[in-house]
């Protein structure tokens, strides 16, 4: 008989986060990844990477970036299929979807790297956990935000979400990148 162990209660203030969501693994880490935009290149090889917020918004590509073959589509930047060598634009505050084809109907309502404190661990986990003279709703704002994620996310169906902002969101129906992003992020928090 196998004993299934429950998962940690997530604490306000907790370096690191991940969970499930159906057939999604995720993962949240608030210090910087410096290794992303490697690793996502790396484990999505031939995908399309659509940036929709590049330092908090819409970024064109420069006349070099079209020679490659990054095209603009709805105010997104999409990638050449991925390759080594290529070059990711990055600054702060980026948001990232990866996909094996780009549906055609793929479009970005909000972005959620502009949201400060935008995380996927549970709100009232951890509003639980934090101090008691706090209100008790300071984590209320993230459920109405996260229900139109998840639905965004379900919808479109990415390979891979990848959000560096506050915190590290990364979002992966691949396991071998979000293990590897796993185990980079525990050394970062220690």
């Amino acid at each position: 008989m196998r004993v299934v162990t429950p998962p940690k209660p997530m604490h306000w203030n907790d370096p690191l986060f991940t969970g499930t969501h159906g057939k999604w693994t995720w993962i949240v880490v608030r210090r910087l990844v410096r290794e992303l935009p490697t690793l996502t290149l790396n484990h999505h090889k031939g995908q399309r990477l659509c940036i929709t917020a590049f330092d908090a918004g819409p970024i064109t590509p420069s006349d070099d970036e079209r020679r490659l073959g990054w095209t603009l589509v709805n105010d997104i930047m999409v990638s050449p299929p991925l390759t080594t060598g290529l070059d990711i634009p990055c600054d702060s505050h980026d948001e990232w979807y990866v996909f094996r084809e780009v549906p055609s109907s793929f479009g970005v309502e909000e972005r959620y790297v502009n949201y400060f404190g935008f995380t996927l661990a549970n709100p009232r986990e951890m509003a639980e956990s934090q101090d008691p003279t706090w209100d008790p709703r300071n984590y209320d704002w993230l459920i109405p935000v996260q229900l139109r994620f998840w639905a965004n996310i379900g919808r479109f169906n990415p390979s891979s979400y990848v959000c560096s902002g506050d915190a590290d969101v990364i979002v992966t129906q691949n396991s071998t990148f979000a293990a590897q992003i796993l185990d980079i992020a525990r050394e970062i928090v220690g």
